[in-house]
């Protein structure tokens, strides 16, 4: 079993979002219309090319974070749903690894932008305020 906290960043695999390698994540909060969904923001090793997607798009440094090779950037633009106990059950096989967390500065512009963004429904959006 993993416990999982907002800020966490995982590194793992996932296959139902159509990605076919390994993937850094953010952990955001639980749904608070089903706690066995997590949700988390992807860490993608380019800015996307979509202007209107750019603000979404907090930039983490790698001189912040070891496991960076270069500077990436968290889509806050989409709320990636995970079902907590699918994600035990790849935690308790070793397919889940726990990097680091987050620091606070770059998990409050996450949240922020998050917030902020209009294009979210409001339980995506309770995924970053936990309310």
């Amino acid at each position: 079993m993993i416990t999982l906290k907002t800020g966490m960043v995982l590194h793992m695999d996932v296959p139902d979002m159509g990605i076919d390698h390994l993937k850094y994540l953010v952990v955001l909060n639980h749904d608070k219309i089903d706690p066995n969904i997590i949700g988390v923001c992807l860490i993608n090793s380019k800015l996307s090319e979509i202007t209107s997607k750019k603000k979404f798009q907090i930039e983490i440094l790698q001189k912040d974070y070891a496991f960076l090779d270069h500077a990436s950037y968290i889509d806050c633009g989409v709320v990636k749903k995970i079902k907590k106990d699918a994600m035990d059950d790849e935690h308790d096989k070793g397919k889940i690894r726990v990097v680091c967390y987050l620091n606070e500065k770059d998990m409050s512009k996450v949240m922020n932008a998050g917030t902020s963004n209009i294009a979210l429904s409001k339980r995506d959006k309770s995924f970053f305020t936990g309310v």
